[in-house]
């Protein structure tokens, strides 16, 4: 009977050994875990340290995040998606491996695909995502992360299905990117290596390194917003007050011609210039140019161009050479992402006579009374400060035309015709043509009020997509 017994307690001693040895073997799991994790968040830190002290982009940080979590769950592929401005979509912004495109694709051209990540990858970023589309949608909608097994023979509802192999989605990790309960985009890693499935740590790791991403990407567009605003300011006011000083003060009076002038930038200051100079008892100079830099580097270009252009004007009687002389001066000088469209036209009001050259810019209007019709004028020419010698000055040509009693000629800048309505229609050259023959018989500034009331009825607004810039000359009907 005591040898039961004692069979009996060791056996139970047994049991218990056991339990006890399988509790500190999850212990020790979970401690390896815990550390792992860890280990982890605090290399992603120092990464993140090292980023914000090299001052990188947005989308490098979200580089370093997707790399983080990439290794850390041992996933093949991986994608960060950020949400829109307005919330209603997102798109990925930082892809890594050959990420699927989690969406239906609606298109025959599967089978041309290549295996490339880089086309892929276009692929992707090619389709937004909305709320409750599809698993990464799904995520965005409800805010809850998830693992899913995807099976190949009873395909998740939530995935969709390729026939490519490298397209194979076997499963994946989805977390929400949110603070409090704003959700910024999602993270999501995809195929776990040596077709392993992704485990509870996987998705706490992940969950930890997209609350900690936010937090950055939150303190880092802050951080930039403030330093931006502070640099825009001072380039401003810089800014402002060069182009303050380019514009005319007032125009000139021109016997025989009405004259009314306006420019209009989408900020404080623009890339259009316009000048109207006398110069001499013959000839009146009038210049319509837009610039294609912004700001301090805008504003200087414009003022080196204004120089030029008064300088060469008082020297050559042609405009092609004026736009050739100054193309000379300006290439190579400026940057070599900038250029300049101009319209320079010489009047000679005794003549009635208008002659003008194009550089790449919008071409003339011009009323005629007699016809009652608005004509297109455009004549050769490229923009300045692309090319230089002959590859520039044989694409110059002179135009010439008779102004007639109560014709108009409108000279302007393409954000005149380029401004678009709620749906993304542009006002257009019909448009302003159409305008201008309506309201041709009122005086030069009639005319000028009448285009920038239509145009802000066209748009909704009177804060504009691009600068306008515009310019009405008009022949009386007899010389006073």
């Amino acid at each position: 009977m005591l040898v039961y017994l004692l069979l009996f307690v060791n056996a139970v001693a047994l049991v218990v050994a056991l339990r006890l040895f399988q509790r500190c073997s999850v212990l020790n799991q979970e401690r390896s875990m815990l550390i792992d994790e860890r280990n982890t968040m605090v290399d992603f830190l120092r990464e993140i340290g090292a980023a914000f002290a090299e001052a990188v982009s947005i989308d490098d940080l979200l580089t370093i995040v997707l790399h983080t979590a990439r290794c850390a769950t041992d996933a093949e592929a991986g994608a960060i998606y950020i949400t829109s401005n307005k919330g209603d979509e997102m798109t990925a912004h930082v892809i890594e491996g050959l990420f699927p495109p989690l969406v239906d694709i609606h298109s025959n051209t599967e089978r041309k695909w290549t295996s490339k990540q880089k086309y892929i990858h276009e692929i992707v970023k090619s389709y937004p995502i909305k709320p409750g589309q599809g698993v990464l949608g799904k995520v965005l909608e409800d805010g809850q992360p998830c693992i899913i097994e995807n099976d190949e023979d009873n395909p998740h509802p939530l995935i969709p299905r390729f026939a490519s192999e490298f397209l194979k989605l076997d499963n994946i990790v989805v977390v929400p990117l949110k603070v409090k309960n704003k959700i910024y985009g999602v993270m999501a890693v995809v195929n776990k290596r040596q077709k392993k499935e992704f485990e509870s740590k996987d998705l706490s790791i992940l969950e930890s390194l997209g609350e900690q991403a936010v937090i950055a990407l939150l303190n880092f567009k802050l951080s930039t917003e403030l330093a931006e605003k502070k640099q825009v300011e001072w380039e401003m006011r810089v800014a402002e007050d060069i182009q303050r000083l380019l514009l005319p003060q007032e125009l000139p009076q021109i016997p025989g011609f009405e004259l009314a002038a306006m420019n209009k930038p989408v900020r404080t200051v623009g890339g259009d210039y316009y000048d109207i100079v006398k110069l001499d008892h013959e000839r009146y100079a009038i210049i319509v140019a837009d610039v294609s830099g912004k700001g301090v580097p805008g504003a200087i270009t414009i003022a080196i161009f204004r120089s030029l252009f008064r300088n060469y004007a008082l020297k050559f009687q042609s405009p092609a050479k004026v736009l050739v002389e100054i193309n000379n001066w300006l290439y190579g000088e400026i940057k070599e992402d900038m250029f300049i469209t101009a319209l320079y036209a010489v009047l000679y009001p005794k003549e009635r006579r208008l002659v003008w050259s194009r550089a790449g810019h919008e071409p003339v209007l011009f009323y005629s009374k007699r016809e009652n019709a608005t004509h297109v004028f455009s004549g050769m020419g490229i923009m300045m400060g692309m090319t230089f010698g002959s590859e520039f000055d044989s694409f110059i040509e002179e135009n010439e035309l008779i102004i007639g009693p109560e014709d108009v000629i409108m000279l302007y800048t393409d954000g005149l015709v380029e401004i678009k309505d709620e749906h993304g229609h542009e006002f257009g050259r019909e448009n302003v043509c159409g305008v201008i023959r309506e309201t041709a018989h009122c005086n030069a500034g009639t005319i000028l009020a009448q285009m920038s009331q239509k145009v802000i009825n066209f748009s909704s607004t009177s804060n504009f997509q691009d600068d306008i810039t515009m310019v009405v000359l008009k022949k009386k009907h007899s010389v006073e």
